[in-house]
């Protein structure tokens, strides 16, 4: 039996064709858990799919400075594109709303504008591997919002997981901080760098119990 089938039973429920829901059993076998497990008898953890085909009146352009200088770049939000070298070579077939269609300047851009309205934004401008993923979705554990997941192409060895930074004052996760992004192992339990985001255990469980991440260990 898998350390997955040891650790909770996941039983998928009715619901509408945008939201997977899943009830998960937390099963600890004389295991220490988590803080953030500690906190559930069982978890209602539910996807999303992420919309980021956002609308913008006709005109919507602004020049975006690159990050290593030169030619600053001509991001149309209405048209969703950019005039930098990236977007021209491997991003303008991509569908709008599609992760693979963000370089950087479109995000960069996009957060400016949307602010709070769209927090995911100024994580996937800070990962730089946004554009690795076929599908972004929300991440529910029961009605809070508790991160958001990248789906990669079938041979990327990591995930992007956005999440919330915890403030001095949260007490359980999701925190209150600005986005960040973190890097989840596709094989393993690995952070990336060793940076593993606020409720760590909570999300993998969450991610696991959805079909989203099979990797190892979750303790």
């Amino acid at each position: 039996m898998s350390w997955l089938q040891r650790l909770f039973d996941a039983f998928t429920a009715p619901s509408p064709p945008s939201m997977t829901i899943v009830e998960i059993e937390v099963r600890t076998y004389g295991r220490k858990t988590s803080l953030a497990l500690s906190k559930f008898e069982s978890l209602r953890a539910s996807k999303k799919l992420c919309d980021l085909d956002f609308v913008f009146p006709m005109g919507t352009k602004k020049k975006i400075q690159p990050r290593s200088g030169g030619t600053w770049p001509t991001v149309d939000l209405y048209e969703q594109t950019c005039t930098c070298e990236r977007f021209t070579n491997e991003s303008t077939h991509a569908p709008r709303g599609s992760p693979k269609r963000f370089c950087r300047h479109l995000l960069v851009y996009l957060a400016h504008e949307l602010g709070d309205a769209a927090p995911i934004l100024s994580g996937m401008a800070e990962d730089g591997y946004s554009r690795a993923h076929s599908a972004i979705f929300e991440i529910y554990a029961g009605d809070q919002l508790l991160c958001w997941a990248g789906v990669p192409d079938s041979d990327a060895p990591f995930m992007s997981v956005y999440a919330h930074g915890r403030r001095k004052n949260d007490s359980q996760p999701p925190g209150t901080g600005n986005v960040r992004s973190y890097r989840l192992s596709m094989s393993g339990d690995r952070w990336a760098y060793g940076e593993a985001p606020y409720g760590a255990a909570t999300i993998k469980l969450a991610l696991a119990g959805l079909g989203i991440w099979s990797g190892g260990k979750l303790i």
